[in-house]
């Protein structure tokens, strides 16, 4: 199973970097964050990685720690598209349509509090923690009919799905310093809704982070 084998590495990644903690503190106070990469959604009937980006605000309250707010997001769009399709009746044909569009779209947002342990060596900096959140995923399926005859009617229509739920997370973070102010980032996130535990997702991300202080 998908989310049990994340959670696993997940918790292995924490333990790897907690001891590290113990190590000289890093020298950012304030930071912001902006970064992208692949999502990989739990849920069985969404067998696709989809692409997603992150952002947040991280700040030291003390020599190791650093508590964090962040939102992302991953999306995906899958569709086909049908030529001169005939639509059935209870009486046999009714009509056909030159041109039958279909295409449905997920988007799943995350906001969540983390408290990280943390610790630096040189210019590298691990943390790594966890905290509560929440996360909504929207889903909308349009289907559209182009060139219609016979009794068919060229009509579109839409469906609209949205779910939110409490959730926490686990992430894990490698940073990078590149210049005094500006470094380099590399994350692994779970997020877990407290609803449906299989609705939740992993994710590889990378970016940059700024020091502001």
């Amino acid at each position: 199973m998908r989310c049990a084998r994340q959670i696993v590495l997940a918790a292995v990644a924490l333990g790897i970097a907690m001891p590290i903690a113990a190590q000289d503190p890093p020298q950012e106070r304030v930071s912001v964050s902006a970064g992208g990469g692949i999502a990989d959604p739990w849920h069985g009937d969404l067998q696709f990685q989809a692409a997603a980006w992150t952002a947040g605000v991280r700040m030291a309250t003390s020599d190791h720690v650093r508590v964090e707010v962040f939102a992302g997001e991953w999306r995906h769009s899958s569709g086909e598209v049908r030529t001169n399709v005939t639509f059935q009746g209870p009486n046999g044909p009714e009509g056909t349509v030159d041109r039958l569009t279909q295409r449905t779209q997920w988007v799943t947002s995350a906001y969540g509090f983390n408290v990280l342990a943390s610790g630096s060596s040189g210019g590298v900096t691990l943390s790594a923690g966890g905290g509560p959140g929440f996360m909504q995923l929207h889903r909308a399926f349009t289907q559209t009919l182009e060139g219609c005859h016979g009794a068919v009617s060229c009509t579109s229509y839409t469906n609209r799905f949205s779910n939110g739920a409490l959730s926490v997370q686990a992430v894990v973070t490698l940073d990078l310093a590149i210049a005094s102010r500006v470094g380099a980032f590399g994350q692994y996130q779970i997020v877990i809704p407290t609803r449906d535990v299989g609705s939740g997702h992993g994710a590889f991300l990378g970016g940059v982070r700024i020091r502001l202080m």
